[in-house]
């Protein structure tokens, strides 16, 4: 939840700062009141580059390969081949059929 929430405002500050920037250029000037405003935004705290590419590849992450640990509480079948009639189960130790940690 936390690392969901630094993504999220992250994000907030990152499209903020794209469109400050997009203003910019097209208007060729920069608003002392903006500028402020984004000062008192909470936006500082945050390297936007850096920060963004970390949670883009979180994001990620599944379409890697990658899960999250919390789905595996309990049993849960991460492949099965009916053919075989095989079945793998992951968690913490789950039983042969799944039913059990």
């Amino acid at each position: 939840e936390e690392q969901t929430e630094y993504c999220t405002a992250c994000e907030t500050c990152y499209t903020q700062a794209a469109q400050a920037n997009n203003n910019m250029a097209a208007a060729n000037y920069y608003d002392d009141a903006v500028q402020q405003n984004n000062a008192d935004d909470g936006c500082g705290k945050f390297d936007l580059n850096s920060c963004y590419k970390e949670c883009l590849n979180i994001d990620n992450m599944e379409s890697n390969g990658y899960v999250d640990a919390a789905d595996y509480i309990g049993c849960v079948k991460v492949y099965e081949n009916d053919k075989k009639g095989l079945a793998y189960w992951a968690g913490a130790t789950c039983n042969a059929n799944g039913s059990r940690i």
